[in-house]
């Protein structure tokens, strides 16, 4: 179960944080993240899963367009079977490819 997550300059999302309840609904106004935040997930979901590359999914092309920060983060703290999972993506972009880091651990 999702416990928390972070997320930081991808598409409308800049420091955002959000600790969802047990059960909830993604409701909003047209252009308010609601299909960003399920990307990002989904991207997620590709690069540990999957085992994609960084130029195989959207997260590159998905920078916020007003912040000049070369840096995107998307952090996870989910629970499974009684024990807490912590995942952090750091994506890079630069002059070169962008260089992708991530840190996975049972807390």
């Amino acid at each position: 179960m999702l416990k928390r997550i972070y997320i930081h300059n991808y598409k409308t999302f800049v420091n955002f944080e959000w600790s969802p309840p047990r059960v909830c609904a993604l409701v909003g106004e047209n252009g308010s993240g609601k299909t960003a935040f399920i990307e990002v997930l989904w991207t997620i979901r590709e690069l540990v899963v999957e085992g994609k590359r960084i130029d195989e999914t959207s997260l590159a092309a998905s920078r916020t367009a007003w912040l000049a920060e070369p840096e995107q983060i998307i952090e996870m703290a989910l629970d499974h079977d009684g024990h807490r999972f912590l995942y952090r993506l750091e994506c890079l972009h630069g002059a070169r490819a962008p260089e992708l880091r991530s840190i996975a651990r049972w807390a």
